[in-house]
């Protein structure tokens, strides 16, 4: 009988502390809750080509990729260390090889793959780097088609699984994971309720949200536009640590349309794309409101820990819109469009 007890006793313990092993933990801060503030002042990168309409960084090694709008070729590669241009690669159009609208561009860290998600298309390329330094036309390796939802923005987590985030869902699902041939594989967590009727096919609208994978690829970071919200998924999809970031309050939106709710000018731009080490991140934050014309920027890079340790808030001078980080160096390379495209580094 006490051999029973006892065996029981040790299930309900072993059941107990693997739910709080996989419980979600929820931290909410401010900006004054950090240990740690630093001002860091901008040193000015000047390349030997002016920058074509960049909006958004990838780094991988000693090159600068940079994403941009309205230019034949979408990607331009920069050598930081001799500050050329190297070469440019995705190309715009409807062809092999070619994207509509790329809207999201990753290096898999050690490896050849430059993954590069077409929205429009509803199509991940994955690029060859080796090809690319060496102009050659044929520079892709795969074409995975994801036309079965519309990702939103979409992640390589593996090499048989994306994570991606979705436009909007009949039954309201906001991320899913997706296998190499972009079949879905399981429907994460669905999009927050907003209180009032809303067509869940436009609920991006309301939860924008961006997002990044760690170098190891065992997390993924997703962080809202709009809303102080930061959400820390494993390699499962699982969702282990959420931030609730300064001032956190409910969105100021009305409604458009039918059943179609948009954020109003009323809210504040909260986070852009995280910038991930193994065991941390920094994200920008503003905390400003919304601008109606021109680029938004952000003021601050917060350094979080995935178990929700506050570690240091950043400010940058000059302000930035996108950030990339040499981790071993201790370089952050920021974006600033504010007169004309330019980059700066951040010592820290």
């Amino acid at each position: 009988m006490k051999l029973i007890m006892m065996k029981k006793i040790i299930l309900i313990s072993f059941i107990f502390l693997s739910f709080n092993v996989c419980a979600q933990k929820e931290v909410n801060f401010d900006l004054d809750d950090f240990p740690k503030t630093r001002s860091l002042k901008g040193e000015k990168i000047t390349f030997d080509l002016p920058l074509m309409n960049p909006w958004k960084m990838e780094l991988a090694d000693s090159l600068l990729f940079f994403l941009g709008s309205g230019t034949e070729d979408a990607i331009d590669v920069y050598n930081l260390n001799t500050r050329e241009k190297v070469t440019q690669f995705c190309r715009r159009g409807r062809g092999p090889g070619e994207m509509i609208f790329p809207f999201l561009v990753q290096y898999i860290q050690n490896s050849d793959d430059v993954v590069v998600h077409d929205l429009n298309g509803k199509k991940v390329i994955v690029y060859s780097l080796k090809k690319i330094l060496g102009r050659n036309p044929n520079n892709y390796s795969k074409v995975v088609k994801v036309d079965s939802l519309y990702p939103r923005k979409l992640v390589k987590i593996s090499d048989d699984r994306f994570f991606a985030t979705l436009i909007g869902h009949p039954d309201a699902y906001m991320n899913c994971l997706l296998d190499a041939d972009g079949n879905v594989v399981k429907m994460l967590n669905k999009f927050p309720d907003p209180g009032m009727e809303n067509n869940n096919t436009l609920a991006s609208n309301l939860y924008q949200t961006n997002i990044c994978v760690s170098p190891d690829l065992s997390k993924v970071i997703l962080s809202y536009a709009a809303w102080k919200w930061i959400e820390i998924f494993n390699d499962h999809g699982e969702c282990i640590t959420k931030f609730s970031g300064p001032d956190f309050k409910e969105p100021n939106f009305v409604r458009q349309g039918k059943n179609g709710l948009v954020l109003t000018t009323n809210n504040s731009l909260s986070y852009w794309d995280a910038e991930p080490n193994n065991r941390s991140f920094m994200i920008p934050y503003s905390g400003e409101k919304v601008k109606i014309s021109g680029s938004n920027f952000y003021k601050y890079a917060l350094h979080l820990a995935y178990d929700g340790e506050l570690i240091c808030k950043y400010t940058f001078d000059p302000v930035v819109l996108d950030i990339q980080i040499d981790w071993e160096k201790r370089i952050i390379y920021g974006l600033n469009l504010e007169l004309e495209p330019e980059v700066y580094k951040y010592h820290f």
